[in-house]
């Protein structure tokens, strides 16, 4: 989907009235609740500003992009606004943020969300595009200049070509990393392509494996970096029955980074961005923290795979839940609230509903194991 596709000369706003941060969501909320996109508004705003807290949206080189998941509008909308004096945005380069565009999605469209940012950014990134947009007069040059610039990014060169490669555009004065938007697919660790419909988890089992190769794709690097470095001890002559004894001092060090740190870490980290990918960021702490009690009452991967997804949901509930908390507590719910009540449910269901189980099957598991080496023998 394109972003010129979703524009309509009422969702843009060539002369921003607003003054303030909180002014500027306020008027492209208001553009959105118009024409119809919005169910409700208080809770839309509670939203892009519950994103604001955790990390500001405004970019650098005078673009902002306040966006969020949320139940509050019927479908995937996009609503852009210029201000030609600019405003402070609390930008990542304390600049004056000038070009705005807030991207809002209910969570079954989440995958498109993400898709209309990494277009946004590319689109963003070419020298010419922000001044284009700011000599636009009307609005319907202003959705010109966008599809033009799709256009040229994502348009193949000849009929038969299927797709374009982010990466072809590398002459961006705006990298994705400056951008600081969390838009590389989880389950490839690539940015989009485009030119084709995008694949995207249906039902319960395809959540499922979308979830899972997310926690799985965090866990990788740290599954082959500590495997290498335990092998390269080896080969540097470790006694694996006593390390400390007759083994070099780099032998032990690399064994004890490998093995002792790097492996140790799989089960907290795989926990933790299954929750990520259920809940977005505030989905890390309870998740990590679930994913550390697994860890170390000996549930394995079994418990960390139990944590991530409880954790994830507990957020997920928790978040609606305290959206009846009045919006001059903001700040508190957010980053008080929410991790200290995420992290604590999720701590206490894990060792009263989760740990025993799944350390007894464990158990059960490594006793069916040897009896069946036992026979085999």
């Amino acid at each position: 989907m394109r972003m010129a596709d979703l524009m309509t000369e009422e969702l843009v706003i060539l002369s921003l009235g607003a003054k303030t941060k909180e002014a500027v969501i306020d008027e492209l909320i208001a553009a959105l609740s118009d024409e119809g996109h919005v169910k409700d508004v208080a809770a839309l705003k509670e939203s892009i500003i519950a994103r604001e807290v955790l990390d500001s949206t405004g970019f650098g080189q005078g673009v902002a992009i306040p966006h969020a998941v949320t139940a509050a509008v019927k479908s995937l909308q996009l609503v852009y606004g210029y201000s030609e004096v600019g405003l402070d945005y609390e930008s990542l380069d304390d600049q004056m943020a000038h070009w705005f565009f807030m991207i809002v999605t209910p969570p079954e469209q989440r995958e498109l969300q993400i898709e209309m940012l990494s277009h946004l950014a590319a689109c963003i990134g070419e020298p010419d595009f922000r001044s284009n947009l700011a000599a636009a007069i009307t609005p319907n040059q202003a959705i010109e200049v966008i599809a033009m610039q799709e256009d040229a990014l994502y348009k193949p060169p000849f009929a038969d070509k299927q797709q374009i490669d982010m990466e072809d555009s590398t002459n961006s004065d705006v990298t994705m990393e400056q951008m600081g938007m969390a838009i590389l697919d989880p389950i490839t660790g690539n940015r989009p392509t485009y030119g084709r419909s995008k694949r995207t988890a249906v039902g319960v089992w395809g959540k499922f494996y979308y979830h899972l190769a997310c926690g799985v794709s965090h866990v990788l690097p740290l599954v082959i970096g500590g495997g290498l470095l335990l092998i390269l001890s080896l080969m540097l002559g470790i006694d694996v029955t006593d390390p400390s004894a007759n083994s070099s001092w780099l032998a032990v060090m690399l064994a004890q980074i490998g093995g002792g740190i790097a492996l140790s870490l799989i089960v907290p980290v795989l926990a933790a961005y299954i929750s990520v990918s259920i809940a977005d960021r505030p989905g890390f702490a309870p998740g990590i923290v679930g994913g550390m009690i697994a860890q170390t009452s000996g549930c394995g991967l079994l418990g960390g795979l139990a944590a991530g997804w409880l954790a994830g949901y507990v957020v997920t509930a928790l978040t609606e839940l305290i959206r009846i908390i009045p919006i001059q507590l903001e700040k508190v719910k957010w980053l008080l609230l929410l991790p200290l009540c995420s992290i604590a449910i999720t701590g206490i269901l894990m060792y009263v509903f989760v740990v025993e189980p799944i350390a007894w099957l464990n158990r059960g598991l490594g006793h069916l194991l040897q009896l069946i080496g036992i026979r085999g023998m």
